[in-house]
């Protein structure tokens, strides 16, 4: 028998199946990284809002107070409400996400029974959320991400959230 050729034809049928599979696992890896980061912001700010007194525009300017979807380029450097929360947040980021439009920060405050509100009590629940749209992938055209509850195809990339939430102080 002739098996000339046969190394070949063998290499190039497996050769894109495994680059897929480390590629793959490489972006998972990457988006891992970028979601526990945020959630790790978040939970620094969490943390910061909840020991933060409410505003109040003559005697507590910087206050906290319910906002949502501000984007990071804004918050970051910002005064004024929230600052305290903002300046703990874009110092728990690292390198590599974004402080621009594609990044947002949520801040909302809820009583015990989960109703929404905009002066928190104590013992009310402060929530944080981080939330980078479009998060690109590096090989999304070669390797189609699958998504969950907390990773979900958006467009041309991904979203990832960061959220935490802790009780007012």
């Amino acid at each position: 028998m002739n098996s000339k050729g046969q190394t070949i034809v063998e290499t190039a049928i497996i050769l894109p199946i495994l680059l897929i599979l480390v590629l793959g696992i490489f972006e998972f890896g990457r988006a891992m990284y970028v979601k526990n980061t945020l959630n790790n912001a978040a939970r620094a700010g969490a943390r910061a809002a909840v020991v933060l007194p409410l505003y109040d525009a003559t005697t507590n300017p910087n206050g906290l107070q319910t906002v949502s979807n501000v984007p990071l380029n804004s918050a970051c450097g910002s005064s004024g409400v929230n600052k305290s929360v903002y300046d703990i947040i874009c110092g728990s980021l690292t390198n590599g996400i974004p402080r621009n439009d594609s990044t947002a920060v949520s801040i909302a405050a809820f009583t015990s029974y989960s109703t929404a509100t905009s002066s928190p009590s104590p013992n009310d629940r402060i929530t944080v959320t981080l939330t980078w749209s479009n998060y690109p992938t590096l090989f999304n055209k070669a390797i189609p991400v699958v998504g969950n509850t907390n990773v979900t195809i958006m467009g041309s990339g991904l979203t990832l959230t960061g959220q935490a939430s802790m009780r007012y102080e």
